[in-house]
Formats: structure tokens, C-alpha cells, sequence
């Protein structure tokens, strides 16, 4: 069963999102446990009641060196081809791993934690580094990108209405429980 299209959670007009970007990363962290689960294993525990913590900034840096270590990647494989393999399976496995060792490397922990995660966990990240207010880089654009007249806001204002209209159909898992928050608690 899906939700109508103007469907509004009853504990989002409870519970209404911070406008504050910060605020509302943290918002987002303490209603969902499992994206604070994941969030902690990426960038550790944060007291999410103190200012405007750096971990959103960390998750923005974090992306914008993958969308770097990409690219140097690319540039690596063009100049070093990677090694053919032979007929010793260790052989092979000696050479690539020398030449994957010789290629760029990863400079943070936490880019070296989003590498391996799934997809979906990598989309929920980089979704969350739109609200950074650092490097564009990341996600392409930020929230606080949208600058608009009225004209604008309406578009705005349905976009979103259709991105929620949308969520029902993109659900894998059924719709889970969310914790409320406040930033005085």
C-alpha cells in the first residue's frame, strides 16, 4: 500500500525539519536510527547537541576526495595499464597488488569507510552532503545553492512535491519508525 501523493508523515508537523543546514543533519541523524548507525561508523559518535559539529563537513570532504581519487584512478589505469594475468594465479596476484599499491591512495579514514559500502548507503550519504554548506563538489550542489524569486519557490515547493510523491514507489523495505527531535533536549 502506498501513501497518497500529498502524503505528509505526521511526525514531520510534530517534529518540523530545522532550516538551519546543520541543525537539520542533525535532525535527520537523531530520527533515523540506522543512518546514525551508519553516519557513526563513517565519522564516529557525535554529540549532536553541540553547535555546528564537523562531521557534516568531514562527509563533504570525504565525498569530494572520492570524486578526486576517481579521477586520479582514471589518469593512473591510462598511464599504467593494469597488469595481464599469467598462468601463476600468485604470480598475478603479487603483480596487481604492486600495481594497485602503486596507484593513488585514499588520504582520509572516512573516505576509506564510504569506498566499500553498499550503493544505497553511499546515496543516503551523499544525500546528506547536500545540506553541507563546504565543497560542491560532492553532490554536485547544495541545498543552500537554491536561491530563488517567488516564481522560483513554487517550483521549488513542487519539486519536493513530487519527490515525495515518488518515495512510495522507491521504497525497498517497508517505512520505518523515526525518533523525534529537538536541538534543546
Amino acid at each position: 500500500m502506498t501513501e497518497p501523493a500529498n502524503f505528509v508523515s505526521p511526525a514531520v508537523i510534530d517534529d518540523p525539519a530545522p532550516a538551519d543546514s546543520y541543525e537539520a543533519a542533525a535532525w535527520l541523524r537523531e530520527r533515523h536510527p540506522w543512518l546514525d548507525e551508519l553516519l557513526t561508523r563513517v565519522v564516529g559518535p557525535t554529540d549532536l547537541r553541540i553547535g555546528r559539529s564537523a562531521w557534516l563537513d568531514e562527509l563533504v570532504d570525504a565525498f569530494t576526495e572520492l570524486v578526486e581519487h576517481g579521477s586520479d584512478w582514471r589518469a593512473y589505469k591510462a598511464a599504467n595499464p593494469e597488469p595481464r594475468e599469467s598462468d601463476d594465479w600468485e604470480e598475478s596476484e603479487r603483480t596487481y597488488a604492486a600495481w594497485s599499491h602503486a596507484g593513488p591512495q585514499l588520504r582520509t579514514g572516512i573516505a576509506q569507510s564510504i569506498a566499500p559500502m553498499s550503493s544505497g548507503e553511499v546515496r543516503i550519504l551523499r544525500l546528506l552532503t547536500t545540506l553541507g554548506t563546504g565543497n560542491r563538489v560532492a553532490a554536485g550542489w547544495r541545498v543552500d545553492d537554491i536561491a530563488y524569486d517567488d516564481r522560483g519557490a513554487a517550483v521549488v515547493e513542487d519539486w519536493i512535491a513530487v519527490v515525495r510523491a515518488q518515495l512510495p514507489a522507491l521504497r525497498v523495505d517497508p517505512p520505518v519508525r523515526r525518533r523525534s527531535w529537538s536541538p534543546t533536549e
